[in-house]
């Protein structure tokens, strides 16, 4: 509510584990796809952007019909690894 109240269009969401801090990961940990779900599923209405582990178009597909109540996904430390990500997506 207080997202909605503030006019915020839309929020992206990243979720993982916090049991380690975010430095100490170092990219050894994987976004929690059923939490950033839940999310989206507990404010409809709201442009939630699922965010984390996207590396191929498969991935991509899955987590877009797998998370039904997100906006979008977006791409992230998948487009750094490997740039082209875009074109097989399109």
């Amino acid at each position: 509510m207080a997202l909605r109240s503030a006019l915020c269009a839309s929020v992206t969401c990243l979720w993982m584990s916090s049991q380690i801090s975010y430095y100490l990961r170092r990219y050894t940990k994987l976004a929690d796809w059923d939490y950033i779900q839940s999310a989206a599923a507990a404010a409809p209405g709201l442009q939630l952007i699922g965010n984390g582990d996207i590396m191929s178009f498969t991935e991509y597909n899955e987590r877009v019909v797998a998370c039904p109540d997100l906006a979008t996904v977006m791409f992230a430390r998948g487009a750094l690894i490997k740039p082209w990500l875009f074109t097989e997506v399109r």
